[in-house]
């Protein structure tokens, strides 16, 4: 599988409409991406990685129940 760091947006939720990952998912593979390069870029003060990850299961379960919250639902860019 294509690393879900890589992935645009669209394919990303398309992804999740098709149930072949989930935003929990996404936003574990999003920690770990920024937490390897963090010592080589030194681009963050704090990573929130709990808090992004409450926030994921929520989205988890709404489309799981076929209600995001919008077309973007999962995709967090802040």
């Amino acid at each position: 599988m294509t690393e879900l760091t890589e992935l645009t947006a669209v394919r990303l939720l398309d992804g999740y409409r098709k149930g072949e990952w989930s935003p929990v998912e996404a936003t574990r593979a999003a920690l770990e991406r920024a937490e390897a390069i963090q010592p080589e870029v030194n681009a963050f003060v704090r990573l929130t990685g709990e808090d992004a990850l409450e926030r994921a299961r929520e989205s988890e379960e709404r489309w799981r129940r076929g209600e995001p919250r919008g077309c973007w639902t999962g995709c967090r860019s802040r």
